[in-house]
């Protein structure tokens, strides 16, 4: 099975060079759209969005440079858990608010 934590996260996870303003998604609460900042260029690096039961919602793959626009569709208002992941490590998680 899987382990989630509800976090809100200001800084990656496993990554010193950053600084705290320098990844997170925003806007948070988002409504339409959200820029993922990575605060560091990523290679074929995985974007994850899972609702609070641990289902996977969202994935998009081969991600590269420093920002992902993901667009909300029609996923529900909610609380979502992401994870962000480059050569099989997790370089950044957290949770983002749909409204």
């Amino acid at each position: 099975g899987w382990d989630y934590w509800v976090v809100k996260l200001t800084t990656s996870v496993g990554i010193d060079e950053m600084s705290p303003s320098a990844s997170g998604i925003f806007p948070d609460p988002l409504i339409t759209t959200a820029t993922i900042r990575f605060g560091k260029e990523v290679s074929d690096a995985t974007f994850t969005l899972h609702n609070l039961l641990g289902e996977k919602i969202a994935e998009a793959s081969g991600i590269n440079g420093e920002t992902f626009l993901f667009s909300r569709g029609s996923l529900p208002s909610g609380v979502y858990v992401y994870e962000v992941r480059e050569k099989d490590k997790s370089i950044m998680r957290g949770t983002a608010v749909v409204y």
